[in-house]
């Protein structure tokens, strides 16, 4: 009896390529160098690249690992193909392109992302998708690099999300708070009424006791 996975790496696909390429083609790429080996953005002059994005806690990401390096193998010489750990090296990567869900594969030429997302994820589909079938797909120009100022005020927003989502934790447990905050409130600004009021009546004394002197 023989049980078969619908979507499993075909291995009798797998490995001849692994017998003819004993070297890995796959690369990995981070945060640190995906932009200057590919230039996505910046002229795409080292050719077209299919990049496939996981994380080390995805069951389905490591089954494509072998079949990955299989995609590769046959593109080689024709398309680049790499993987980013999404979860670490590659994080900011993966936020650049809006990756939510892993595993996700995208496919980099002259400027232009395209999403692969056929239902089929094995090396025949993939290497069609590559070689032609993208053009099916609806490209988007390629994100440019955050800047050192784009990080800071995404870093900004994030925080200000947190604050709020915090403070409002805080106040819906002790909800007393609330009543704290507007007496404080209150206070800080009678106090400061009070502190003008006087300080008006001081200046009117004065003002006072100088006309009296001259007269």
């Amino acid at each position: 009896m023989k049980i078969y996975i619908v979507g499993a790496p075909d291995e009798n696909e797998i490995y001849p390529f692994f017998e003819n390429n004993q070297k890995p083609v796959v690369k990995e790429l981070n945060d640190k160098i995906f932009e200057h080996m590919t230039q996505a953005a910046t002229g795409a002059t080292t050719g077209d690249w299919f990049v496939m994005f996981y994380g080390a806690s995805c069951v389905e990401c490591q089954r494509l690992h072998a079949l990955w390096e299989g995609v590769g193998a046959k593109l080689r010489g024709r398309v680049n193909v790499a993987r980013v750990d999404a979860s670490l090296a590659g994080a900011q990567t993966a936020k650049r392109f809006h990756v939510d869900k892993l595993p996700t594969f995208l496919f980099f030429r002259l400027g232009k992302v395209y999403k692969y997302a056929l239902p089929k994820t094995d090396i025949k589909s993939f290497v069609s998708f590559a070689q032609d079938w993208y053009k099916n797909a609806k490209g988007e120009p390629v994100p440019l690099l955050a800047s050192p100022f784009d990080e800071v005020v995404d870093w900004t927003v994030e925080m200000i999300k947190y604050s709020v989502s915090f403070g409002l934790d805080i106040l819906s447990k002790y909800p007393w708070i609330w009543q704290i905050g507007i007496g404080g409130f209150g206070l800080v600004a009678l106090t400061a009424i009070i502190a003008l009021i006087k300080a008006g009546r001081t200046s009117v004394t004065k003002d006072t006791k100088k006309e009296k002197k001259r007269k």
